[in-house]
């Protein structure tokens, strides 16, 4: 046989730079249409977070009302319940680029309203609600053109890109906010706001058609979605039932995220008025603090629940919530009364310290219990139980911020946050003795097994 008619296969070292070559021209960075969906999150997603931060700002320093700046903030809570399912519905029916062009484009306009009307404190309760229910039909357009962009070979990669960019430019809009109002004012801001989402509606417009789906074949019944959302809640309340350590779980989760954000509606109060720090000084103390805290427990996280229960997992979290919200505020009492309200090391050494730990706990709590729901609910039904449980959070935040900002008329800021960190305090220690019978519950099962 003629030697130069074998066939020898190809070296594992050639197989492999070959592997590199066509991971590197797939990659999703080197796709022009990845690219310009990118671009566009990192400029869309932090002037999102600016104007919100900015316009708490603002309802503060027009009124000095702890209680609008809670109404501003359930405000911005409605949409979440009203057209989450909607903005789902009209993505898997429109053109997803036309969707988003539209929605990008309307929060220009809203922007560019308040611009020239945020020193009216309706206005900017309109204008936000606007561009919030805005964002709850781009979202969903967004997330899902990434498939049909980048393909099913580089879906992970996309995706983990994504989130990433989604997390971080979130992070980064709240903790740019505060020194830039303090630099450059309210209004300037508004300006680069105006240009952040001017640029991603172009990019938006420069993007390839996402989806084959023409307006004639859209049909939406919005009184029917309303029915499906509603019995979608109902659906994540009856799934639980049975489910005892699961229920107090999700009681944990709705009570600690509605209640830190309606604390966010007093941290102006607070910060300006006790710690008497500046605009900028409370994203760089206290929100960069809670990202920082929040992201040592992703890393950490997984370490911790190999050495204990989930369920004193989550109940850690909830003391550590229940330390920060009651230590707080009694350094802001300190901080005035033995300090005369001048900044000092140790103040602002107190602050960082209690937002790391309470940005640590929360994610304690919630990535585990997020664990703990995909292990106990049956698959075929978790992406509605989820889905509804969100809706559900929102919905019971409502009431909690109107009261817990509200409720400043008669109590000081500080005096809330102290009530709500004992609160939190018995709450834990329902949880955790609840936690302990559990545990002798099961051993004891074992032992007679």
């Amino acid at each position: 046989m003629d030697p130069k008619a074998i066939e020898f296969p190809e070296s594992s070292e050639s197989t492999e730079r070959e592997l590199k070559k066509e991971w590197h021209r797939t990659h999703p960075f080197r796709n022009s249409a990845f690219v310009k969906l990118w671009l566009g999150q990192l400029l869309g997603l932090p002037a999102l977070h600016i104007v919100f931060f900015a316009m708490i700002i603002q309802v503060f320093h027009l009124t000095g009302s702890n209680g609008l700046v809670g109404t501003l903030i359930a405000v911005i809570s409605i949409p979440p319940i009203l057209f989450s399912s909607i903005g789902g519905v009209l993505a898997d029916h429109i053109n997803r680029k036309i969707l988003m062009v539209g929605s990008n484009a309307a929060r220009l306009v809203f922007a560019i309203l308040l611009f020239f009307f945020h020193d009216s404190v309706l206005a900017i309760m309109f204008l936000s609600f606007g561009i919030a229910s805005l964002t709850f039909f781009f979202q969903p357009a967004e997330n899902s053109s990434i498939p049909g962009i980048v393909g099913k070979k580089n879906l992970l990669l996309g995706n983990s890109i994504y989130m990433f960019t989604f997390y971080v430019a979130t992070f980064l809009g709240y903790t740019i906010a505060g020194p830039a109002i303090e630099w450059i004012g309210v209004k300037t801001l508004l300006m680069v706001v105006i240009g952040m989402f001017g640029s991603a509606t172009i990019l938006d417009v420069l993007l390839p058609k996402l989806s084959e789906t023409k307006w004639k074949h859209a049909k939406l019944d919005l009184g029917e979605t309303a029915r499906r959302t509603w019995h979608g809640m109902r659906e994540g309340i009856v799934a639980m039932k049975g489910h005892h350590a699961l229920q107090l779980t999700m009681l944990q989760l709705i009570y600690i995220f509605n209640v830190e954000r309606a604390i966010v509606a007093l941290v102006p109060d607070l910060t300006l008025n006790y710690f008497k720090i500046s605009i900028g000084q409370i994203s760089l103390f206290l929100i960069g603090p809670l990202g920082l805290g929040a992201a040592l427990a992703v890393v950490a996280v997984h370490a911790i629940n190999r050495r204990f229960t989930k369920r004193q997992i989550i109940n850690a979290g909830m003391l550590g919530n229940a330390l920060f919200f009651f230590l707080l505020p009694i350094a802001a009492f300190s901080s005035t009364i033995f300090n005369g309200g001048g900044q000092t090391p140790l103040k602002i050494l107190s602050m960082i310290v209690l937002a790391l730990m309470a940005g640590f706990a929360d994610i304690l709590i919630m990535v585990t219990a997020q664990t703990l729901l995909h292990e106990q609910v049956d698959d075929a039904t978790r992406g509605r139980i989820v889905g509804n449980l969100l809706a559900l959070m929102n919905g019971l935040g409502v009431p909690v911020i109107l009261l817990i900002g509200w409720l400043t008329n008669f109590v000081s800021a500080p005096h809330v946050i102290l009530g709500t960190g004992i609160l939190t305090f018995g709450i834990w220690w329902v949880c955790a003795s609840f936690s302990k019978k559990e545990l002798v519950r099961a051993e004891t099962k074992r032992r007679n097994k």
